[in-house]
């Protein structure tokens, strides 16, 4: 249980970073339109639904993961959605940050192992 822990714990920031990338592509694509269909569009309902669902996984995911293991997967985020932005948003992924998200897997590999 230990390690399918750990996998749901990481999937369920990979999904939050996800719906981060949808609500900022919704929130650009719909930016001129009236307050109401600005909340209330397909592409806000989902990223909040994927949030939702990113919670629930975290907190199943904690009743049985180390608790050691929380603060990597939650610095993965800090790592998914430069990514993520660069491969959907086409947002430039400059030697700053590129430089961040490499030294943010060596402290999440030396955190795990350490």
């Amino acid at each position: 249980m230990r390690q399918s822990s750990i996998i749901i714990a990481f999937s369920a920031v990979f999904l939050a970073s996800v719906a981060q990338i949808i609500l900022k592509k919704t929130a650009i694509n719909h930016s001129k339109e009236g307050l109401i269909s600005k909340f209330l569009n397909i592409g806000i309902v989902t990223a909040y639904s994927m949030t939702l669902g990113s919670s629930l996984l975290n907190t199943y995911a904690l009743r049985s993961m180390p608790l050691k293991m929380t603060t990597v997967s939650e610095a993965s985020g800090y790592f998914w959605v430069p990514v993520l932005s660069f491969l959907l948003l086409d947002e430039k992924l400059g030697k700053f940050k590129l430089f961040g998200g490499i030294i943010i897997l060596i402290g999440m590999v030396i955190f795990s192992f350490g």
